[in-house]
């Protein structure tokens, strides 16, 4: 594996740790200080926009210009891919259990997969089935649904299906918007996208009241620059730094290091458990990315 194939390896990686930690601060938000999950999709996404707002601003705006006909599909990136994808996952995790809307998510891989043969005539090797085949049934053990069951409704798993579509379809624009745009100018205007139509699904008036009434100010601000940064706004500037120069189905198993990442931050942050299956999920998603990873082609 050359020096450049190495480092968009090394990018997504680090993208979907990132990614993994968000519970950290999710949990924090919503136990100190009571925002809505909706909410702190509204926080984590305008906070991110701020930041990539102020990085264009040092490097110039004039760098982050777009073609106007690409502007449908960088705001399609923002609102399918990032915003909606989370109006979704919520939803499943509200109509579902967690494990089932966790699981219904990293069905993304496989719809990314699917879409690339037709869309960019990648070749499906066994490499990437077998990958594909490790991590979706990494998901299922690490999920816990083999352990504790799981309830669910109809609309749980339309909706849980939906959130691994627009998930996997950052992929799918991003392949098409990077023919034409370098990685910063394409997160850029995704973010900015994103974070506008986050306020959309978010009671303003209420955030407003909330951050007003917070007995922290400084904590809670911390917590969200620091969620916005860390979650946001970093690992998608590497996971599409990474696209820019892989495969979109390679790129979106190499990201599935992220519920990994969370369950293990769960054992060592929270005290959570493990149990036989979430060790054994989390071999099956190693061996997943270690074969995605590796120098052959697949």
């Amino acid at each position: 594996m050359n020096f450049k194939k190495s480092a968009s390896v090394i990018c997504v990686l680090s993208a979907g740790i990132l990614w993994g930690s968000m519970g950290i601060f999710v949990r924090t938000l919503q136990s100190d200080f009571n925002f809505s999950s909706m909410q702190i999709v509204a926080l984590r996404l305008v906070t991110a926009a701020a930041a990539f707002i102020i990085s264009a601003f040092i490097k110039g705006f004039g760098k982050i210009k777009i073609k106007l006909g690409y502007v449908p599909l960088l705001f399609a990136m923002g609102f399918f891919g990032v915003t909606l994808m989370s109006v979704f996952y919520f939803m499943s995790m509200t109509y579902a259990s967690l494990s089932v809307a966790a699981i219904l998510l990293y069905t993304a891989p496989a719809f990314v997969m699917t879409a690339s043969v037709f869309l960019f005539k990648e070749r499906l090797g066994k490499l990437k089935i077998i990958s594909l085949i490790l991590a979706l049934t990494g998901f299922v053990f690490v999920s816990g649904i083999l352990d504790i069951g799981a309830a669910f409704t109809g609309i749980g798993i339309l909706a849980g299906l939906a959130s691994g579509i627009t998930y996997g379809s950052y992929s799918i624009f991003g392949t098409y918007a990077l023919k034409k745009h370098d990685n910063f100018t394409v997160t850029v205007w995704v973010f900015i996208f994103a974070a506008l139509s986050s306020l959309l699904f978010a009671d303003i008036p209420d955030i407003a009241a909330k951050i007003s009434a917070s007995e922290n100010i400084f904590k809670l601000a911390a917590v969200v620059i620091c969620m916005g940064i860390v979650t946001a706004f970093l690992p998608y500037i590497l996971y599409t730094t990474g696209l820019s120069k892989m495969d979109a189905s390679k790129a979106v198993i190499l990201a599935s290091v992220e519920p990994l990442t969370a369950t293990v931050l769960g054992f060592v942050v929270f005290s959570e458990t493990p149990t036989f299956f979430s060790l054994a999920g989390i071999i099956l998603i190693l061996a997943s990315v270690v074969l995605t990873a590796s120098k052959k082609e697949n």
